[in-house]
């Protein structure tokens, strides 16, 4: 697991998978700079899966507008087309406060790269 600003001056981070985790929703970085770690993510891993809070969680209903993102705004911000899977996890007041959307990236790795990349917040 490396932090958010070491992935982004890494050169090189192949991996099977690469979790983008909760970057825009705990103010890390922007919806612009989350898409440009995301093409890092996609270039360089098998799959990338992107978590993020869910702007129409009732668990964010005090939130400013524009600081969290909708399904619709995510799949638009990564600008990849649809993911694969997309779901939907319980929060503390419905059953929709955390997205996960799951792409194939373009890397596809060999033995012995089955590591799994974790950018968290």
């Amino acid at each position: 697991m490396i932090g958010h600003e070491m992935y982004i001056k890494l050169t090189k981070c192949e991996a099977a998978v690469t979790v983008l985790h909760i970057l825009v929703g705990e103010g890390r970085l922007s919806k612009t700079d989350l898409k440009k770690f995301f093409n890092k993510a996609m270039a360089s891993s098998r799959y990338v899966l992107v978590m993020e809070w869910n702007a129409d969680s009732v668990d964010f209903k005090d939130r400013k507008p524009g600081e969290l993102f909708t399904k619709d705004e995510l799949i638009a911000t990564l600008d990849a087309g649809n993911p694969e899977q997309f779901e939907y996890c319980q929060g503390t007041k419905d059953g929709q406060r955390n997205m996960l959307a799951l792409y194939r990236g373009h890397f596809a790795p060999t033995f012995p790269h089955y590591y799994t990349c974790a950018v968290p917040y």
